[in-house]
């Protein structure tokens, strides 16, 4: 089975990896965790295709955006694949990632002006 990444990649879909840093504010140790997602532009994947690849609307924001956390193998490969991604973003909430060859940015930008 392939993965995710393969999947998109072999699709010719363009996307962005973010990790979100989580504070556990409530413990008072400083102490916090990331979450690993994959971002698409909702415009490329059906409704279908996206529930099969398990990805899902962020209705939270107007973006147009579809999500899909990653799970513990699929950020080892994320992990072990960064030589292929540029990080565009980094701050208090965490880092954003783009394909070194594919800016998502640039892309989802264009898909605005549409």
């Amino acid at each position: 089975m392939e993965n995710i990444f393969e999947t998109l990649n072999e699709k010719g879909i363009c996307y962005a990896v973010s990790v979100a840093l989580i504070e556990f504010k409530s413990t008072g140790s400083g102490l916090c965790d990331r979450d690993y997602s994959v971002i698409i532009a909702k415009a490329d994947l059906t409704k279908h295709q996206a529930r099969k690849l398990k990805f899902y609307d962020n209705k939270e924001n107007d973006y147009h955006l579809w999500e899909r956390d990653l799970s513990e193998e699929e950020i080892r490969l994320f992990k072990d694949s960064q030589e292929n991604f540029v990080k565009v973003q980094h701050n208090k909430h965490g880092r954003m990632y783009e394909l070194k060859n594919n800016s998502f940015k640039k892309y989802y930008s264009g898909l605005a002006k549409k």
